[in-house]
């Protein structure tokens, strides 16, 4: 999508489209939806390319929706592309520990 395809309006459009891709999977791909991961919003805070202020505006609309199940990963000395090896190497532990406790601590039968 195109920046200006949701120019003023963060966490809405780009927000929709999370929810449609869950949706989709859930009706098209037959995804349990309890096992779908939610969001995790990993930014760098000099990227010139999607400016640090649009996951703050999509952070505050996620609270104002009463959303649960997502994270913000602040980055400080990145930009678009991440440079720093411990940078990448937090946003993949952010993953797996986030995929762990969402996703497949979800699909496992109880005892």
């Amino acid at each position: 999508m195109c920046r200006v395809g949701i120019y003023r309006h963060m966490g809405g459009q780009d927000l929709d489209d999370v929810v449609d891709g869950a949706r989709y999977l859930v009706s098209e791909q037959h995804v349990d939806p309890r096992r779908i991961g939610a969001v995790l919003i990993c930014h760098g805070m000099v990227d010139t390319n999607v400016h640090f202020q649009d996951s703050v505006r999509l952070v505050q609309r996620l609270i104002e929706l009463r959303k649960e199940d997502w994270e913000l990963a602040v980055y400080p000395v990145e930009s678009h592309a991440f440079e720093e090896e411990t940078s990448w190497a937090d946003e993949y532990d952010r993953i797996l520990k986030l995929f762990e406790r969402k996703v497949r601590s979800q699909g496992r039968p109880a005892g």
